[in-house]
């Protein structure tokens, strides 16, 4: 009689002692901690995994399940429970997944959370999600798609549309290419989009601006073009559309806006000055590798929260602003390589945050004023007229 093996043996007792709702995690199974983005989600006390608002309020099971590659022919064994809600099979080392495992997806009415981040899945995107109103819950019911950190290829699929329920989708880490439609705009649920590292071109949907509840949009490291789109951080936290093409101005609103904390416009083609009008909420502001020109708004030191100013390799004139030294949250200061004149403002001694100060490739002269004790990554003055 052929004896199972004891991993098979584990899942077939596992599977079949799982009442009402079920959960299963697939962890690294080398067992190492180490985990190149969030850790995976679980409310189990062997691992800390899943929060428990994604579980369904009673009987939710969930057990710590080990797989390497040569498991990855067999994932569609595990998805036989009606009530299953959760898969998160992240950090692996999973190649293929079988069209028994999406046949089987299909038949689920309350999957939630599908995660195939960090693993060595290949081929076209479409091809994965194509049939996506069968595929991935026929209640459509889920809620977070996370894809990153793969090898998927081709376009977005406009079908992932018809999931009005999610609240994320992270396709970040992949080979991507094509434009992003404008359909995402209707995914009215959507709090976190994250597309960076990808190849995807053209602009950037004018439609993301509608998502209210939208607080997280991350489309950097692309390839995106044109302008930057108006009203498109009306209801963000954070927003990173570094390392694309955009050009043209800066919008005039932009940083005037109540909820954005975090902006990194960094390495485009934005020109223009950078708008007077910045809201006191802002804590990191990433404008460097541009082609912005004009003086250093005086806007830009009245900001109590502002933590790191990086407005480097531009092309800014005129003085740096005495108010300055009105920035005490700020730790990281990067001036360097525009066309800065005068002298340093002597009250920049009482910054007493500041760790790292960079005004080299500019054009200052005068006297070095003391510098902040608590100056401890760098201090730049090169290149200068001093």
């Amino acid at each position: 009689m052929a004896i199972k093996p004891p991993f098979l043996s584990c899942i077939s007792t596992f599977i079949s002692s799982c009442p009402c709702s079920t959960t299963i995690l697939f962890p690294w199974s080398s067992l190492n901690s180490h985990q190149t983005r969030k850790p995976p989600r679980s409310i189990s006390p062997t691992t800390s995994a899943l929060p428990l608002e994604l579980f369904h309020e009673t009987s939710t099971i969930t057990k710590p399940m080990f797989m390497d590659g040569s498991s990855v022919q067999s994932l569609d064994q595990f998805i036989r429970h009606p009530d299953f809600s959760i898969l998160d099979v992240s950090n692996n080392r999973l190649t293929i997944i079988t069209s028994g495992f999406f046949s089987d997806c299909g038949k689920l009415d309350g999957l939630k959370l599908l995660n195939f981040s960090v693993n060595n899945l290949v081929g076209c995107l479409p091809d994965f999600v194509r049939s996506i109103p069968t595929h991935l819950g026929k209640s459509k019911v889920l809620e977070e798609l996370e894809l990153s950190v793969n090898i998927f290829d081709g376009s977005i699929p406009i079908q992932i549309v018809g999931y009005q329920n999610l609240t994320l989708i992270d396709l970040s880490g992949n080979q991507l290419s094509g434009i992003v439609l404008d359909g995402i705009g209707d995914l009215a649920k959507l709090e976190v989009l994250i597309l960076l590292a990808n190849r995807l071109s053209d602009r950037i949907p004018q439609s993301i601006s509608s998502i209210t509840s939208l607080w997280r949009f991350a489309a950097n490291s692309n390839n995106f073009s044109g302008s930057i789109p108006g009203g498109i951080a009306k209801h963000l936290k954070n927003l990173d559309l570094s390392y694309n093409n955009l050009s043209g101005l800066i919008p005039s609103h932009l940083l005037s806006l109540s909820n954005l904390q975090t902006l990194d416009l960094s390495n485009n083609r934005l020109e223009g000055q950078i708008p007077p009008r910045i809201w006191v909420s802002l804590a990191v502001l990433k404008l460097q590798f541009n082609n912005l020109s004009d003086g250093i708004p005086i806007q830009i030191t009245q900001l109590p929260k502002l933590s790191i100013l990086n407005i480097s390799w531009n092309s800014l004139n005129g003085s740096i602003p005495p108010s300055v030294s009105n920035m005490q949250n700020l730790t990281n200061m990067n001036l360097q390589g525009n066309k800065l004149s005068g002298s340093i403002p002597a009250s920049i001694a009482s910054m007493d945050s500041l760790m790292e100060l960079q005004l080299g490739e500019n054009q200052l002269s005068g006297d070095i004023p003391r510098m902040p004790m608590s100056l401890q990554i760098a201090l730049n003055l090169s290149s200068n007229h001093f």
